[in-house]
């Protein structure tokens, strides 16, 4: 219980360390205690417990640091040889503060209010290898990935023609 207390008075204290406020609509990390397992009844105590938590970083963000201080904070607030704390995964940010298609998509673009989003997706990785990323496509993020995913038809068919400007201006 204390652990999760800490969690959670933990990212307070990030949220308060803004940072690419004009980029972000949260411009901060977001933590979420998503997983919490253990125990077989409700009225016994268990040995043993698990919390899985997701932590969003911002791009730039140095992922050692945040472990560091995530490690520290929790092990001073409970007996620390009964903790243990691991990075399962890691999904780097997408970062590109400028890009040879940015203009060209601009201009294919209803809006020209490009700003950074707060989901993840490959193209954190993929410019980890080196390769310059834009994240580009129809729909919304609001129904991606649930039960009821669906994207406008009309969106689709739009989203492909910018597609196919964007192949034939490159």
């Amino acid at each position: 219980r204390r652990v999760l207390f800490r969690s959670f008075t933990l990212e307070e204290e990030f949220k308060k360390q803004l940072n690419m406020q004009d980029s972000f609509a949260r411009p901060f990390l977001v933590m979420n205690v998503g997983l919490i397992s253990g125990g077989s009844a409700i009225n016994i105590i268990p040995q043993h417990a698990q919390a899985l938590v997701g932590i969003r970083t911002l791009p730039l963000s140095n992922t050692n640091e945040i472990l560091k201080k995530i490690t520290e904070v929790i092990l001073n607030s409970v007996e620390a040889e009964k903790i243990k704390i691991s990075l399962v995964n890691e999904v780097p940010s997408l970062y590109c503060k400028s890009h040879d298609y940015l203009d060209l998509l601009t201009l294919l673009s209803k809006k020209n209010d490009f700003a950074g989003v707060d989901f993840t997706t490959d193209a954190g990785n993929l410019s980890k290898l080196g390769l310059n990323c834009l994240v580009f496509g129809p729909g919304s993020i609001e129904v991606a990935h649930t039960a009821n995913e669906w994207v406008k038809k009309n969106d689709l068919q739009e989203a492909s023609h910018k597609l196919q400007q964007l192949i034939s201006k490159a």
